[in-house]
């Protein structure tokens, strides 16, 4: 009885693949086809115009720059682009500031284009108040990955502007003002002698 079952249930199973393999005509549709919009998003713009590395006076683009983050991290460079936002302290001297201000700059003031945030030293937020959103400005500073406070981290790079000239630098030439900079650039440790 065994072995009936077996030859039976094999049968059935090779009528089953047979019959699989078989075509069978086409049923047309009953009616008209309806038909679906698809919504799709719009074409990419495969135009779109990069800036270069480095500007003809030589400052980097705000994409120059965090392309070669790597290699310029703690030297003193001059960035150029547009504020396209700020992040700043009230005005009121009574409201305590909870935050770290900066800018945000870019290549571009529409459309889209690589971003960076442009942070001062402890003491010179005050600095920041004089840009307006729109302005093109060119500022000089070092990349790091952390803000001069601590309080932000960006993987990409962030600017750290060097410190106001006026304040610090009064009869220096152009190269001491630059060692100086590049002296407290984040992340450098001053020797010990």
């Amino acid at each position: 009885m065994k072995k009936k079952a077996i030859v039976l249930l094999g049968g059935l199973l090779a009528v089953a693949m047979m019959a699989s393999c078989l075509k069978l005509p086409e049923q047309k549709p009953k009616g008209p086809v309806k038909k679906i919009k698809v919504h799709l998003p719009p074409k990419p713009n495969l135009n779109i115009k990069h800036p270069p590395v480095k500007y003809v006076d030589g400052s980097y683009s705000v994409e120059g720059l965090l392309n070669n983050a790597g290699k310029l991290k703690g030297q003193v460079v001059s960035l150029s682009g547009y504020v396209v936002a700020h992040n700043l302290c009230p005005q009121n001297e009574e409201v305590e500031c909870t935050i770290e201000p900066s800018l945000l700059l870019a290549d571009y003031t529409k459309g889209h284009s690589k971003k960076i945030r442009v942070f001062v030293r402890p003491g010179e937020e005050g600095r920041l108040n004089d840009f307006q959103v729109g302005q093109k400005v060119k500022l000089s500073g070092s990349i790091s990955m952390v803000s001069p406070k601590g309080t932000v981290v960006e993987m990409d790079g962030l600017f750290v502007m060097a410190p106001s000239l006026a304040k610090d630098t009064a009869g220096e030439d152009k190269k001491a003002i630059q060692k100086k900079a590049k002296n407290r650039a984040p992340g450098k440790k001053k020797r010990k002698r």
